[in-house]
């Protein structure tokens, strides 16, 4: 239940909503869109996680798990030829969570490798860096939201199935 008295309301649409769409529900109480043909127990695992307060309402409210794992960046610029190294600190299937020393700007794509356990080949994709945060990094370092971007069906399948289950390790009973 939510402070005001309410229950949650998720809405499931046919693809992502606008920015206007996210506004307009949200006056109306609603809290999350479902816009993938995602099975039921997604749907309850998303529910328990925005009742104990791990999800977020609004328009990246992409289920994550939180992760420790190495990630390489490698920015489209050739005048940025060498790799950087970041921890990836949360991951959804649609993009990832990452602090880094020296951040890439806002709108720069990147070549992404990371692997996760228990697979032993890495993912391998592009991104988008879509929004940065200076100094709320493990030691000061920037946090920086990565979509994404030609993701090989195989890979965007095992994330889910990452994300379920470590969503399933740590979530409680539904109430």
């Amino acid at each position: 239940m939510l402070p005001n008295g309410n229950w949650p309301v998720f809405l499931t649409c046919e693809g992502p909503p606008t920015p206007e769409q996210v506004a307009e529900a949200h006056r109306h109480g609603i809290v999350g869109y479902l816009h993938s043909q995602e099975d039921i127990e997604e749907i309850v695992l998303r529910v328990n996680a925005y009742l104990e307060g791990r999800l977020a309402t609004g328009y990246t409210s992409a289920l994550r798990a939180r992760v420790l794992v190495r990630v390489e960046l490698r920015s489209d610029d050739p005048a940025d030829a060498d790799p950087n190294f970041a921890l990836v600190r949360n991951i959804s299937r649609t993009g990832m969570l990452v602090s880094v020393v020296s951040p890439p700007a806002v709108g720069s794509k990147v070549r992404l490798s990371f692997q996760l356990p228990p697979r032993t080949t890495p993912i391998r994709c592009d991104g988008q860096i879509v929004w940065l945060q200076s100094g709320r990094g493990p030691s000061g370092g920037t946090d920086v939201g990565i979509e994404f971007e030609g993701l090989q069906p195989e890979d965007r399948e095992f994330l889910r199935s990452f994300v379920l289950a470590r969503l399933r390790a740590t979530s409680g009973p539904f109430r």
